[in-house]
């Protein structure tokens, strides 16, 4: 068993960049971007990123999970979650979106702000579950999870998320209350082959096969509906879609631990950028959708012209450091790091508990 410590690694700064990086390429080739990106080739590299970053950010999310509720943790979740999503929600509903239907803001979060959605809800139900058997909760979770398959048309993007990436969430609360610490592990060369053989047995697996795959249903009845349980529960049985999901559900568990498997433990020179992901993860949307869809028109070009692949591998690369910038930060922070403890309200709410609780200390 390994201990936990409570020092700042940069292993886990590594897989943070790791996984944004791996978001800037799943969005960028998504197929459902336009005619560049619509082959099987980049269907293929979109299925597999998806297939385990989101498992792999809810697992360290809930490794890093709190016990306790306390003023400290409470003003965390609304300075790094609750706040970014409200402003970004009438940000992305009023200027991405052609169309605002006010009734949606804040019940249906806007494309990518399902993340923070479903991470603050998981956060909120962390101390909870922590007075609980975790064991007996990843069973009811996990059960929970496949209720899609039979009423789904009650749940909608983020209910569905919720519901699919809340079992990672509390896997990395078992690693957590285990003391088990990802980045202790000294893995062989040979136990890290077989980790990137994994990834390409996938990759070639998918690009056979070619799944039908779209990472957000963009307009009509399935307007911000999410890839994978909704097209497997619209085109199969209720047995045959609870089997393809499973399938998914191994793949994902499989490929995040390969994952974590390949994760550098040693400080990079991309280590720094893994403390500021939420910075890249909310801002790069403008980017694909101003620049290179609305401005360059790039995905409309003709696919065989391959200097168009190369021009999204490069920006892919690029947006991390760019959007993670210290003048980047300091132009967004007042939306998506901001301090409430300099605010007026924040002063009177959160200093005057923290000050009684000295006091009472003393």
């Amino acid at each position: 068993m390994l201990v936990t410590t409570k020092k700042r690694t940069p292993y886990y700064d590594n897989a943070r960049y790791l996984l944004i990086l791996f978001v800037m390429f799943a969005h960028l080739f998504s197929p459902d971007r336009g005619t560049l990106t619509n082959n099987t080739f980049c269907s293929s590299l979109a299925f597999l990123i998806n297939l385990f970053v989101m498992p792999v950010m809810f697992i360290i999310s809930g490794y890093f999970s709190k016990e306790k509720i306390d003023t400290k943790y409470t003003k965390s979740l609304i300075e790094t979650l609750l706040i970014p999503l409200i402003v970004f929600e009438l940000i992305f509903r009023t200027v991405v979106s052609e169309t605002l239907n006010p009734t949606d803001l804040f019940i249906e979060p806007f494309y990518i702000l399902w993340f923070l959605g479903v991470l603050l809800s998981c956060k909120f139900l962390a101390p909870f579950l922590h007075k609980l058997n975790l064991y007996t909760v990843l069973f009811v979770v996990f059960i929970i999870g496949f209720s899609p398959h039979f009423e789904y048309k009650y749940l909608q993007w983020g209910g569905v998320n919720l519901v699919k990436f809340l079992p990672y969430f509390v896997i990395g609360m078992i690693l957590q209350s285990k003391k088990i610490d990802l980045s202790q592990f000294n893995l062989k060369k040979k136990q890290k082959l077989i980790s990137l053989f994994l990834f390409s047995i996938v990759f070639l697996g998918l690009y056979i096969t070619n799944p039908e795959f779209h990472e957000v249903l963009p307009e009509g009845d399935d307007e911000g509906k999410i890839m994978g349980v909704r097209l497997i529960v619209l085109k199969y049985g209720t047995i045959e879609s609870i089997s393809i999901d499973m399938l998914y559900r191994t793949l994902s568990i499989l490929l995040s631990f390969a994952f974590f498997a390949l994760t550098p433990n040693k400080k990079t020179f991309y280590t720094y950028l893994g403390n500021y992901t939420i910075y890249i993860y909310l801002l790069h949307i403008f980017i694909i959708h101003f620049i290179i869809r609305k401005g360059l028109h790039v995905y409309e070009k003709p696919s065989y012209q391959w200097w168009y692949y190369v021009a999204l591998v490069f920006c892919a690369f690029l947006m991390p450091p760019l959007l993670s910038s210290r003048i980047v930060r300091g132009l967004t922070k007042w939306a998506i790091s901001p301090d409430l403890g300099k605010t007026f309200l924040g002063k009177i709410i959160f200093y005057k508990k923290t000050t009684k609780k000295n006091h009472n200390a003393d």
